[in-house]
């Protein structure tokens, strides 16, 4: 009889990828497999490997810019489709499937991680394929007067329950009851929801209150206003542009980076600095994004490699 849930994953997102684990094994008493050892490569990982996938009925295969460039791990997750196993792609960070990914295995669920609805959905199904020892854990009330609840309660109304003009309400409002109690991303999803509708004052105070706090997309959301909307107007503050992109740019954004990059390849705001630019496109590659490997190989650059 086949186990539970094999885990695939790169190793270089092992700790998060082990939370999730630690995770899905004390919320539902469901024990995953996953490879806590760290083999390499070789005859004796490969056996373990098909052995371990052989006697698993699901695959969770962790989706990252990472595991889609790891050799084993696709090699797993082909494995698993030979074998006909159940596959659930787990977005565990904000990456998008390369066409030839896209092409193999578009066929199967992809699950968010870190979207409560989505988040909750997965708990649910391992739930009834496998019944777990321990009941999903009620995550919202219908009234929360708790930040963090009323911005998953928000989530639910924004992705969940219909794209309705009542439950765009229903969001804004619990959004804004978080936001007003500091929740990071609710003020970014307020700074969002005003930009959507071209209110750029009221969109940019919430924006600057995440951005203040640290929140990497609201930093760039200000860049980006100071920068482009503005001189769409005809009066760009780059001074300002520059300040938010920077502060973005450097929690690992890789928008801002880009950003960033040219405001200096341009000479907005500061003098023109080819090798500043260049120097914010090699980070961003070296963080695998391929626009910025296709542009430094443009340019015949290749530091990142």
């Amino acid at each position: 009889m086949a186990k539970e849930i094999f885990i695939s994953y790169s190793r270089k997102d092992f700790e998060k990828v082990k939370a999730i684990k630690n995770e899905i094994d004390s919320e539902l008493g469901i024990k995953c497999w996953m490879d806590l050892d760290g083999i390499e490569s070789g005859e004796q990982f490969e056996n373990k490997i098909i052995a371990a996938i052989k006697d698993h009925d699901t695959m969770l295969f962790m989706l990252s810019t990472r595991s889609m460039n790891s050799i084993y791990a696709l090699k797993e997750l082909k494995f698993a489709q030979l074998k006909k196993k159940r596959v659930v792609l787990v977005y565990i960070e904000s990456c998008e499937m390369s066409d030839e990914f896209l092409f193999n295995y578009s066929m199967y669920d992809t699950i968010e991680w870190s979207n409560p609805l989505q988040h909750d959905k997965l708990l649910r199904n391992l739930r009834q394929w496998f019944g777990g020892t321990k009941q999903v854990k009620v995550i919202i009330s219908d009234s929360p007067t708790d930040p963090e609840e009323q911005y998953k309660l928000a989530q639910r109304y924004h992705y969940g329950y219909g794209n309705t003009p009542q439950n765009e309400k229903e969001a804004i409002k619990w959004y804004r009851l978080a936001a007003e109690q500091g929740h990071i991303n609710a003020q970014y999803q307020m700074g969002e929801w005003y930009a959507d509708k071209q209110n750029w004052w009221e969109a940019n105070k919430w924006y600057k209150m995440a951005a203040e706090q640290g929140d990497a997309l609201s930093q760039y959301s200000l860049g980006f206003y100071y920068d482009l909307i503005l001189e769409a107007y005809g009066a760009p503050n780059y001074a300002e542009a520059i300040k938010w992109y920077k502060k973005s740019a450097e929690q690992g954004y890789k928008y801002a980076q880009i950003a960033l990059a040219h405001m200096y390849l341009d000479g907005k705001g500061v003098p023109k600095d080819f090798n500043e630019g260049v120097r914010w496109y090699v980070i961003a590659a070296k963080q695998g994004w391929e626009p910025a490997k296709e542009w430094l190989k443009e340019h015949n650059i290749t530091p990142y490699q």
